[in-house]
């Protein structure tokens, strides 16, 4: 029964770490899927600041050159 103890400490011992890098990259996904949402929305605005500000942008681009 000592062996499935150490056994059992041992797999919860590295399983930790790979359940936080889970949920860091779950946290992370979410984030730029949220990011995403946003850009679409903006890009899609018919808004007149948001036109606007995507125009500058436009041109603040071509002047500098795109790469």
């Amino acid at each position: 029964m000592k062996n499935l103890h150490d056994l059992d400490t041992v797999l919860k011992f590295y399983l930790r770490p790979i359940n936080r890098i889970q949920t860091q990259l779950n946290s992370t996904q979410l984030l730029v899927n949220k990011v995403f949402e946003w850009k679409k929305k903006y890009d899609e605005s018919d808004n007149p600041v948001v036109r606007t500000s995507r125009l500058l942008t436009d041109k603040v681009t071509d002047l500098f050159g795109k790469n």
